[in-house]
């Protein structure tokens, strides 16, 4: 609850949505919203130089769990690097 990241989308992302898009924001708690972007991080990838991230449907798979599993790395020239941990089952 203390962490860098929850701090900056909560100021960041929950504050902008309650003051400019509330009826998006209505049904869901502030918790809620903090999750969602938990979700998003974990499963985002950066696809160019700027910091833009995209959600992709195949790759997203690769982390489905809180506790991320997969690292995936764009190069400068495009090429991917995939690094997995095991997943206990």
């Amino acid at each position: 609850k203390n962490c860098p990241i929850r701090k900056r989308n909560k100021s960041s992302v929950w504050n902008i949505l309650k003051t400019y898009v509330p009826e998006l924001v209505e049904d869901l708690s502030c918790e809620e919203v903090m999750k969602i972007c938990g979700i998003l991080d974990s499963n985002c990838f950066r696809i160019d130089k700027n910091g833009t991230r995209g959600l992709f449907l195949a790759t997203s798979m690769l982390n489905h769990d809180c506790l991320p599993n997969a690292r995936i790395i764009f190069d400068h020239k495009g090429k991917v690097g995939c690094y997995f941990r095991s997943v206990k089952k």
